[in-house]
């Protein structure tokens, strides 16, 4: 190992072991020369392109070449919905938008089960939208979405919960917002729904991850590549990994839950439910979103149906009086304003089909796919060859 033995005349003279030889040698201190420094600039410089340009690679597919990495959730739906549609051309599709009710309670599987294979290109398509923690803002940015990437569909249903409506200090949808899942595209959207003090700092997130996509998308890529590699509480892939071809995410089967499994889960909905049911209210950001998702799709061709998913008896009972009135007269004056019409399917589930009180079990959600697709058929479209 090297070592400073002496100084002569300000050089250091550095003494070398090696095999029990002993070597001495000058040490230079002085200033490094011009050349020593244009070298480390420009070793400096490019290293900065380099990385740079390392990044651009990386956005660029990201956004343009395979869009899906930022949020697989909406892409692997899209994908999977352009397949039934190259596979049932002339079938008229019927989008559904919402949250996880829909995402589970929507089995276009059930549905098809039930139709005579001469009959099948005839009557309407469903396909499930539905995203986990969405209410009418996610639903918003959903049907945007859709429009942009050429997906038209004649008829959507547009889920309508009120617990997503009520917004305030504790329950509000900026919560379920990941921006993760947000592209440079998505601006118009974050604009038109985020107050301005919030929306100065979304997009400044949304051009970060996009811009340094290794640093400010890391999280999805690695849920895509190597997802064990993040801790489990991080890991999302769920809501996307079990899709079926149809968009339909399963949820828990009814005869593995168990009635002592089912009652668990009620109460504990109970706890979060009821409490936020009695102080309901519909907020304005909440029905802008709303209105403005629904205009979107209409002015875009598409029939809107606004759709009211079960619930448990047991449920429903935890909307006060007042608070039904409330409710009522909201969707009439939706209705009246807006000019969508109504499907109201609340109480058309029995109690056992539930798993918590409002997410309909895999069994639930086959029955009520079925009877869905025939109130669809009957009152929506004519059958076409």
């Amino acid at each position: 190992m090297p070592s400073v033995v002496s100084t002569e005349n300000g050089t250091a003279l550095v003494r070398l072991r090696w095999l029990g030889e002993v070597e001495s040698r000058p040490f230079p201190r002085g200033k490094p020369s011009s050349s020593s420094r244009r070298r480390a600039w420009y070793s400096l410089i490019l290293g900065v392109v380099s990385f740079g340009v390392f990044q651009l690679l990386v956005a660029w597919p990201l956004d343009e070449l395979a869009p899906g990495w930022r949020d697989p959730e909406y892409a692997q739906r899209v994908r999977k919905c352009r397949q039934r549609q190259a596979e049932y051309v002339h079938r008229p599709l019927i989008a559904v938008l919402g949250n996880s009710r829909t995402a589970m309670g929507i089995c276009p599987a059930a549905w098809e089960a039930c139709l005579a294979p001469q009959a099948v290109d005839s009557v309407p398509m469903l396909f499930n939208f539905g995203s986990v923690g969405a209410g009418p803002m996610l639903q918003e940015l959903t049907a945007r979405r859709l429009l942009q990437d050429g997906i038209h569909p004649q008829v959507v249903l547009w889920e309508y919960w009120p617990p997503f409506l009520h917004q305030d200090e504790e329950w509000n949808e900026y919560q379920r917002v990941r921006l993760e899942r947000l592209s440079p595209r998505d601006l118009p959207w974050v604009d038109s729904c985020y107050p301005l003090e919030k929306a100065s700092a979304v997009r400044q997130k949304i051009w970060w991850q996009h811009l340094l996509p290794c640093w400010g998308s890391r999280e999805r890529i690695l849920l895509q590549l190597v997802p064990e590699w993040l801790p489990p509480p991080r890991r999302i892939d769920w809501t996307w990994k079990q899709l079926d071809g149809w968009g339909w995410y399963p949820g828990l089967d009814a005869q593995i839950l168990g009635d002592n499994g089912r009652e668990t889960m009620t109460q504990q909905c109970q706890a979060i439910y009821q409490p936020l049911l009695a102080r309901y209210c519909c907020s304005a950001e909440a029905e802008a979103s709303l209105r403005r998702g629904v205009q979107l799709l209409q002015n875009a061709g598409c029939k809107v149906l606004l759709l009211y998913l079960p619930e448990s008896e047991r449920f429903r009972r935890w909307y006060p009086p007042e608070v039904e009135a409330t409710i009522q007269e909201h969707r009439q004056r939706l209705q009246a304003e807006l000019g969508a019409e109504w499907l109201d399917a609340r109480s058309w589930m029995a109690e056992t089909d539930f798993v918590d009180g409002f997410h309909l079990s895999r069994q639930g959600a086959a029955a009520f796919t079925q009877r869905l697709g025939q109130s669809l058929t009957g009152r929506l479209l004519t059958p076409q060859r």
